[in-house]
């Protein structure tokens, strides 16, 4: 079709297959491919320390006595709030993406989320470093490091360990500053109020 021969040209196309030849379009159509696609996988990652972390903990009976409810609490926190959060925050991206003017309904998506985020990273991030502490003295058990061990060799880890998905929300909530002044930057005067 069109839009695939037009990516195999190196030629941008939004999301219907429409060629975009204007500058500040194609810049546009990269800037909200950009945020979705970061977005998308940062809630692809949190899934994934609940499914293969969070979950196990909680549901398996021989996991149980590994990890205390105190150690549990200290480094997980209130991740699944972040990942419900974060949810949210990607399906209403999703649909500003598809509006008459996505830049200035994207950035409003971010503005108008903007309480709800910061709660749930407030928590977190707070605790981070506690959490950090807890992991690293679990760690020395054999039994905690053989079950990080087996979810590490999950394929969808691609080589991470707890520690480094622990520390993506902290490094996420850095980077919506960036989506939100870049979008805004391509928004049009005819987009969404607050853009």
């Amino acid at each position: 079709n069109e839009h695939e021969a037009a990516a195999r040209r190196g030629v941008l196309a939004t999301p219907g297959g429409d060629v975009v030849h204007d500058k500040r379009c194609r810049e546009l159509v990269k800037a909200l491919a950009e945020v979705l696609d970061a977005e998308r996988r940062y809630v692809v990652d949190l899934e994934l320390v609940v499914e293969l972390y969070v979950r196990p903990l909680k549901e398996r009976k021989d996991l149980a006595a590994l990890l205390s409810a105190r150690e549990q609490s200290d480094i997980f926190r209130n991740i699944t709030a972040l990942v419900d959060t974060s949810r949210e925050l990607l399906a209403r991206l999703h649909a500003a993406a598809g509006a008459a003017h996505p830049a200035g309904g994207m950035a409003r998506v971010f503005t108008d989320m903007c309480a709800a985020m910061q709660k749930a990273f407030a928590v977190y991030a707070v605790n981070l470093q506690y959490g950090q502490e807890a992991l690293k003295q679990a760690r020395k058990r054999k039994d905690v490091t053989r079950f990080l061990a087996d979810a590490h060799n999950d394929a969808r880890c691609r080589r991470l360990h707890l520690e480094d998905f622990l520390v993506t929300p902290y490094q996420r909530l850095c980077r919506y500053n960036v989506h939100l002044d870049q979008l805004r930057k391509l928004a049009t005067p005819g987009d969404a109020p607050g853009a």
